[in-house]
């Protein structure tokens, strides 16, 4: 059949000789495909397929807690034996901290078998026990609670608006002296809702306010890498830090909650103190019969009067004036304190305060 003209002046093909140049393409597809040279990422072979690419030799189940001198137990499984069809042969290590019944028997793949345990002692509280395979591969290494004797301690910090702090936070034991851990599978969350914290690889404002921080205690150490607290509430007030220690982030053997004080930002007393000020010279304004055309005269000595008045209340927020003892840490103290030097004048009360004029008001 030959190729027909339609009335837009196009030539048409059979659909046969359509199907046959579209087969021919996917051949060529899939044998560029299946030659290699396409980067081609797909499975390997059978063969290497079989083999098992964990080298995990044993697997101990989980145990969180146990006491010394009070038998548990520890299930131990072979989940890799290393190509070989016959059993391996297990042996218990705790470098002498736990004794085990028994502490070297025969094991084959999939197999598990529950050993009996007895801690004989731990230093410092915290037990590692290991389950080694004879046909290699890495052993089960398992870090029990067993009575950890340390708790968690931060030195006193005060924190300034908008500025950074390095923090570090100790292990001590009950007499505060460093307690140094003894396993590496340590690891401290510090975390906090009032301010933000960060790594100190991590630019100013990368963390989130109310985040965490992971940081891991290396075996020996006993405190940890230091991190930074960044108080971002410009009006001051506590700060508190939950520190958590745990054995690989899944059991808990030490935690407390640290509050550190952080400072208001630096211009908001003297603001509040102004603002106090400011108050006042417009009440006693209000109560002015001034004429229009000194109303604009009387306004800007108001301004001046009352920002000199706050400087001076704010500058003397520590002083105990007219028997009046305000807690300058307090944000309002300055407000009150603005609007006391405004009221009854800033002679008055600096006079009150000098030494022979206590009788003078």
């Amino acid at each position: 059949m030959k190729p027909t003209r339609d009335g837009s002046g196009v030539r048409w093909a059979e659909p046969a000789f359509a199907l046959a140049l579209l087969l021919c393409l996917a051949c060529l597809v899939l044998d560029s495909c299946g030659s290699g040279q396409s980067g081609y990422t797909g499975s390997k072979p059978a063969q290497a397929a079989d083999r098992q690419e964990s080298t995990d030799a044993t697997a101990c189940a989980t145990i969180y807690r146990i006491e010394t001198g009070k038998p548990f137990t520890i299930q131990v499984s072979l989940i890799n034996n290393g190509g070989f069809n016959k059993p391996a042969q297990i042996d218990m290590k705790s470098g002498g901290q736990v004794k085990f019944d028994p502490s070297s028997f025969p094991l084959g793949p999939g197999d598990h078998r529950e050993v009996q345990a007895i801690a004989q002692s731990s230093l410092y509280g915290l037990v590692e026990i290991n389950a080694f395979s004879s046909h290699g591969g890495s052993p089960c290494d398992l870090i029990v609670d067993a009575g950890f004797a340390g708790h968690l301690k931060a030195p006193p910090l005060t924190l300034a608006y908008g500025e950074q702090r390095s923090v570090s936070i100790q292990i001590v034991d009950k007499d505060d002296h460093p307690l140094p851990v003894n396993v590496g599978a340590i690891v401290m969350e510090v975390s906090t809702q009032d301010a933000e914290a960060s790594l100190h690889n991590e630019r100013a404002g990368a963390g989130a306010l109310g985040g965490s921080v992971f940081l891991p205690i290396p075996a020996g150490s006993s405190s940890s890498k230091p991190f930074l607290l960044r108080s971002t509430n410009p009006k001051g007030g506590p700060v508190r830090v939950l520190a958590t220690l745990s054995i690989e982030g899944r059991s808990v053997i030490a935690q407390n909650v640290f509050t550190f004080d952080s400072d208001p930002w630096a211009w908001l007393p003297v603001l509040l103190a102004i603002g106090g000020a400011l108050l006042c010279g417009v009440f006693r304004l209000l109560r002015t019969e001034a004429r229009q055309s000194a109303l604009f005269r009387e306004c800007v000595l108001m301004v001046l009067s009352s920002v000199v008045a706050g400087c001076i209340a704010w500058l003397f927020a520590d002083f105990d004036l007219l028997g009046l003892k305000l807690d300058p840490h307090v944000l309002r103290t300055y407000a009150i304190l603005g609007f006391l030097f405004s009221y009854i004048g800033v002679d008055i009360l600096l006079k009150k305060k000098a030494p022979g004029d206590g009788n003078q008001i």
